[in-house]
Order: structure tokens, then C-alpha cells, then sequence
């Protein structure tokens, strides 16, 4: 399988995929990955990534030219075995996706890497085989319109009772900010009839409340908890979608990618 893509965004796409920031891990709140590898396929002529864990779904999609040979079989690597290389090409790649291998040369074959494929990790192909959970989200303007006729979809074969659109500048500002309370459980409330948008992080001496100003458009309500750094997975000024409930995973949708975080239940 042979494709063509813009250097930049393969190295950007793959710098959202890692979803680098703070996590609650077992030690404590420190800095993390989402994971060390990640999972691609070819569909619709479109390269797509995805990445996960137990608590976290993460899809994001990448157009390619000259596709050949094109088949949607997933392959997987390291972020360490291409990233070091990509951040000194430019211009245009050419990938040719072969037998456990990947090569990839810029455009006057001046520059060529080849890199291993992997082995498909147990997380990663329980993402892929669940993929349906987040392609039913990627069209961004028809999930805006049901949201504008109060219509909000289904997840799991649950209706979802809370949306809003807002920037992730200020939801990165938000989350960040709530980060220096060092918890890193941040606490969502929003509510239509009072207008609230806000989210917190809270200890028992001290706490951080950080009211959404710019938010589009609230729908329902819904009281959620997460963890991990959501917004590092998204473009600094991407328009974001937010679809929840009570207590469930938070879905955030852009143009081109959507995330699925699980809520934190009280006591993790």
C-alpha cells in the first residue's frame, strides 16, 4: 500500500495522537502519553489514526493523495521510530506500507527511513474493533444540526442529554489551570436553564472554579468527572463539540477527530 501526505501533518497528527500531558497514574499526577504506539488505517481515502486505553477512545483523520493499493488492514509502530525522523522532513511523503515494514522518503528520495510495524497491542485492537463508537460521530456539521434542533444522538444505545460548542482555547485554558491545584480530576457541571458552564478541580483546602465565557450554545444539563489532558489531543483554536450526561464519557468532536473520555467514578 502506497500513499502520499504532508510532512507536517503526519508529524502534527502524530504529536495529537500521543495526547502528551499530566495523568493521574498510580504515582501520583504526572507527565504521561496516552500510549507508545498507535494503530492506522486506510478508509475512504483518508489516513485515519486511533489510540486508547481502558478509560479513552481516540480517532483522528489525515488526507492522502495518490493512494495505491489502497485496503483498510490496520497497521501499527512506535511513536519513537518515525517522530525523531519527521521533525527534519518538510514537504511532501511518500509511505509504502509493506510487509512488517514501513518506508517513508521525501519527495527527491533524498531522504528515506524505514521503520518496523508491530504487532497490533491487546488496547489498540480492542480501539479498533469498537472504531463504529467514534465514526458515528465524525461528521461535524450534522452532529451540530441535531444539537441546534435539540436532538441530541445516541451513544450506546443511550440517549445523550447535555451538549455544547466552545473553543479549546478556553478549555485549555480551563483544564490547565485546574492542573495547579494537582488533582487532576476536573469536575464539569453545565446547566441550561442557569446558563453554567463550569469546571473545577477541588481539595479539601483549596479549590479553582473556572466559568466558560464563550460557549456557543448549552443544551441540557449534566454533572461529569474525568481525568487526563483532553485538550492536548486537539488544535489550539479547534471549535470543539461536547456531547454527555450524568456520570458518562464525555465526547469531544472537531472536523476532523473526536475523542471519548470515560467519567471518573467517586472513589477511583
Amino acid at each position: 500500500m502506497k500513499f502520499e501526505i504532508q510532512a507536517q501533518e503526519l508529524k502534527n497528527s502524530l504529536e495529537r495522537m500521543e495526547m502528551k500531558g499530566k495523568y493521574v497514574t498510580v504515582g501520583g499526577f504526572s507527565s504521561s502519553t496516552l500510549g507508545e504506539s498507535v494503530l492506522a488505517f486506510i478508509n475512504d481515502n483518508e489516513l485515519h489514526f486511533m489510540n486508547g486505553d481502558a478509560t479513552t477512545m481516540a480517532l483522528l483523520s489525515v488526507e492522502i493523495n495518490n493512494l495505491e493499493d489502497g485496503r483498510d488492514t490496520p497497521f501499527c509502530f512506535q511513536f519513537k521510530e518515525l517522530m525523531p525522523f519527521l521533525k527534519t522532513f518538510s514537504g511532501n511523503l511518500f509511505l509504502n506500507i509493506d510487509e512488517g515494514r514501513m518506508e517513508i522518503s521525501t519527495e527527491d528520495d533524498t531522504n528515506i527511513v524505514k521503520i518496523p510495524l508491530i504487532q497490533t497491542p491487546d488496547n489498540l485492537q480492542t480501539v479498533y474493533t469498537m472504531r463504529a463508537m467514534l465514526t458515528q460521530f465524525t461528521n461535524y456539521n450534522r452532529i451540530v444540526e441535531l444539537i441546534d434542533g435539540d436532538e441530541l444522538p445516541m451513544f450506546n444505545k443511550t440517549k445523550l442529554e447535555c451538549a455544547s460548542i466552545f473553543n479549546n482555547t478556553e478549555l485549555t485554558k480551563a483544564l490547565k489551570t485546574c492542573e495547579l491545584i494537582g488533582t487532576g480530576i476536573f469536575e464539569m457541571t453545565i446547566n441550561h436553564q442557569n446558563g453554567m458552564f463550569d469546571i473545577r478541580s477541588t481539595l479539601p483546602n483549596k479549590e479553582y472554579i473556572h466559568t466558560m465565557q464563550n460557549e456557543e450554545v448549552i443544551v441540557g444539563e449534566a454533572s461529569v468527572s474525568f481525568t487526563s489532558p483532553v485538550y492536548s489531543f486537539f488544535e489550539k483554536d479547534s471549535d470543539l463539540i461536547l456531547l454527555t450526561k450524568d456520570d458518562s464519557p464525555i465526547i469531544l468532536i472537531a472536523e476532523d477527530r473526536v475523542l471519548l473520555r470515560a467519567p471518573r467514578v467517586r472513589g477511583d
